[in-house]
Order: C-alpha cells, then sequence, then structure tokens
C-alpha cells in the first residue's frame, strides 16, 4: 500500500503513517502497556525506514545473501553502509529494471515492415508484469 501511495500518488510518508493509523485507529485502541520501552505509533520516519529496510532485504534476497547492519548507534546510521554498497553496485552494473522488455511494459511501432517507434511505460516500481 505504501509503494503505491509513495510512487503513484505522490504520498508522503508522513501522510503514509497518517492514513494507517486513522484507517486502523490504533491510536484510540493502543493496548501497549505502559511498561514497555517501545509504543504502538507509527510516523513518517518509520514509514522511511520500513522503505529503506525493505529495498535492501528484496536486493539481498535477489542475490542471495544476507543483509547486516550495525545493532548499535542511531538507527538513521544502521542502514547507510549498506545502502552505499548498493548504490555503488547499481552504479556499476545497473538495474535489471532497465533492461526489462515485456509486451505489458514497451510497444513497439513498426513502419512498412522497418524497425519504428518504441513506447515505455514509465514505472517506479514494475508490477505490471512478473520478471
Amino acid at each position: 500500500m505504501w509503494r503505491t501511495s509513495t510512487n503513484v500518488a505522490w504520498v508522503s510518508f508522513a501522510n503514509c503513517a497518517a492514513v494507517y493509523l486513522n484507517t486502523h485507529e490504533t491510536m484510540t485502541k493502543d493496548k501497549i502497556p505502559e511498561s514497555w520501552k517501545f509504543k504502538g505509533k507509527l510516523d513518517g520516519k518509520n514509514v522511511a525506514h520500513a522503505f529503506i529496510l525493505l529495498a535492501l532485504l528484496e536486493d539481498h534476497q535477489r542475490r542471495n545473501t544476507i543483509l547486516q547492519v550495525p545493532h548499535s548507534g542511531l538507527q538513521s546510521e544502521h542502514y547507510k553502509e549498506a545502502m552505499r554498497e548498493r548504490n555503488d553496485r547499481i552504479r556499476l552494473y545497473g538495474q535489471p529494471e532497465l533492461r526489462h522488455w515485456c509486451q505489458k511494459c514497451v510497444r513497439e511501432y513498426a513502419n512498412d515492415g522497418q524497425p519504428g517507434k518504441q513506447i515505455f511505460a514509465v514505472r517506479t516500481w514494475l508490477d505490471l508484469c512478473q520478471f
């Protein structure tokens, strides 16, 4: 839901959290004990961290490797090295999505049997088809 909201409707992370909280009424029905360190709140930072973590986990899953991040320090620092490594790899090898040419995403119009105009679907998340 959050991927679609941010990529298609340009909904901010904070608004993704607000929609979730209003939809599920979690603020008024919070049943987490007072003694717990963590609370049942959701905000834009939580959504942003979820985006980063999901992208990194999916990247490591595709490569059949294990994501390793430090367990100490600020949470905002935990993923920086893994993100740098992923970005460096994308700069070096590109993204698999860029080599994707299925008939749902690409249309080619021929002129008298000659290769003609190509139309590409521009999507942030290629959810039109599975490759």
